[in-house]
């Protein structure tokens, strides 16, 4: 029987999109981190505030101005259009500056091999923090305690990827196995 609020019951309630677990990004152990996704940064050219418009959207408009309508004939129409495109550009970067998923998603790639990664975006559970984008550490030498890669998210420890949790150093398990 499915209720007013659309479930089919008392114990089915449905989690908003928002918070269902992600596939792609480590489950962890530790109660202030939802979840760890890795990423490798993309080169400059194919980040999303360069490549779109500097090989798409500025040549695109320009050709379509200077070659099929002429800047003759339609002076303010052209230079309005490139000033929104211009507008969209700064737009897009500032996005990547205001909000850490849209950076991963403008400047880096999903990295399913920890071996392979540079970065992590940490998100923690609700009230505990902002999500952030950080450093993979790399130990030359892997220690019992450390299984020789980790990050450090809010200075409260490290996160280690491994199968052990260290608790002399104020670590845990992110569940993604070297």
């Amino acid at each position: 029987m499915v209720g007013e609020d659309g479930n089919k019951g008392p114990g089915n309630q449905q989690k908003p999109p928002s918070m269902n677990s992600q596939h792609d990004s480590a489950e962890t152990d530790d109660e202030n981190v939802s979840s760890v996704s890795l990423y490798r940064r993309r080169p400059r050219i194919f980040h999303g505030t360069v490549l779109p418009f500097l090989a798409v959207l500025y040549p695109g408009w320009l050709y379509v101005w200077l070659g099929v309508y002429g800047t003759s004939e339609y002076p303010e129409a052209g230079l309005l259009a490139l000033a929104a495109i211009g507008i969209a550009h700064v737009l897009t970067a500032l996005s990547g500056y205001w909000s850490v998923h849209a950076h991963c998603w403008l400047t880096c790639s999903k990295e399913p091999d920890p071996h392979k990664a540079t970065l992590a975006k940490v998100i923690p559970t609700p009230n505990n923090g902002s999500a952030e984008l950080v450093q993979l550490h790399r130990d030359r030498v892997s220690l019992p305690c450390s299984p020789g890669l980790h990050l450090v998210y809010l200075t409260h420890g490290c996160v280690q990827w491994g199968e052990n949790v260290c608790n002399c150093c104020k670590t845990f398990c992110c569940g993604v196995l070297c």
